[in-house]
């Protein structure tokens, strides 16, 4: 694994809609949280960004930034993992034509110490929830084990490196009958080539996605998606599913014009053949709030598991920003 590298970058606090007319996200809505599901097993492929038919002008370019660090902890006796994520998403989407955009996206994953086993910890104590042995080992360490294929991890770095081209093309509008839509497909590439998976593996992913309007302050967002997989096995050991379906559900409440609060729902089918909890789907919840400044959209989320508790993070914390130009 190569070792852990971040970078930090200042954007000019230009006009959010330099070039339209920021009434566009207050009409349509924010669209859901920069969010994608942190479950150990999905975070390895393509994981689809939640999206909403709410995009950029033609001529108009966006810019987004997204960086989130989730706790995993999960304990059966098929695996136990044991780490924390970084996940870092640049991104830039373009509108080309009336209803059409075009997205390049770089995204990078690695195994770090967040040093958030005491806020889990802490978390499980105050509502009465197992700890399900977390107090059972030192704090903020990484091991990721599979017994049963002889696997073994405590290294921390990158373990995914990938670029992805996404096509959008809005389908209705939302001063249409019904919710707007929008159909999007996404390829993606992997770029690392001393990771657990095989360098050049490309995943595809087909999406709708619908906003609808519920009030003058409320919006409801709902997103489908099917993936197929380019790689068929972790580490060259462990069997991966070749495709999987995702959804996710959200609601908006807005605060004013310019603040929202959204609660999100991701479901994602496991990804992993015959191993446990992991080859179930994972449920995540996230919480999470919006802000609309003259600098540009930002947001702040925190995600927690459910149903599911060992195949989903603990918890996670994710900011965003986007602005257009």
């Amino acid at each position: 694994m190569k070792p852990v590298v971040y970078a930090c970058c200042a954007v000019a606090s230009a006009p959010l809609f330099a070039a339209s007319d920021p009434s566009q996200l207050i009409e349509e809505g924010f669209g859901p949280l920069t969010v994608r599901s942190e479950s150990p097993m999905q975070a390895l492929r393509l994981t689809p960004l939640r999206r909403a038919p709410i995009l950029p002008g033609e001529g108009v370019t966006r810019f987004t930034a997204m960086a989130n660090l989730s706790s995993i902890w999960a304990k059966t006796p098929e695996y136990q993992i044991d780490a924390h994520i970084a996940d870092a998403r640049l991104a830039v989407t373009h509108g080309f034509a009336p209803d059409w955009t075009w997205e390049v996206a770089l995204n990078e994953r690695h195994t770090v110490n967040a040093h958030l086993d005491g806020l889990s910890l802490a978390f499980h104590d105050l509502f009465g929830i197992d700890q399900n042995g977390r107090d059972e080992v030192p704090r903020n360490d990484t091991r990721i084990s599979f017994p049963g294929y002889g696997l073994e991890m405590e290294e921390r770095g990158v373990f995914s490196r990938s670029l992805e081209v996404t096509l959008t093309r809005k389908l209705r509008d939302h001063r249409g009958p019904g919710p707007a839509l929008a159909l999007s497909g996404t390829v993606r590439y992997e770029m690392l080539d001393d990771g657990p998976l095989p360098q050049g593996g490309t995943d595809v992913a087909v999406q709708l996605s619908l906003a609808q309007k519920l009030g003058a302050r409320t919006r409801l967002y709902a997103d489908f998606a099917h993936i197929e997989f380019g790689e068929d096995s972790f580490r060259a050991l462990i069997p991966l599913d070749s495709r999987q379906n995702t959804a996710m559900l959200a609601h908006e409440w807005r605060r004013k014009d310019t603040q929202a609060f959204l609660v999100q729902y991701l479901y994602a089918e496991g990804a992993v053949s015959d191993l446990g909890e992991l080859s179930k789907p994972s449920h995540e919840l996230v919480f999470g709030y919006k802000w609309l400044r003259p600098s540009g959209l930002w947001e702040f989320a925190m995600t927690e598991n459910i149903i599911n508790f060992n195949n989903s993070p603990d918890v996670g914390f994710t900011l965003a920003f986007s602005a257009d130009f």
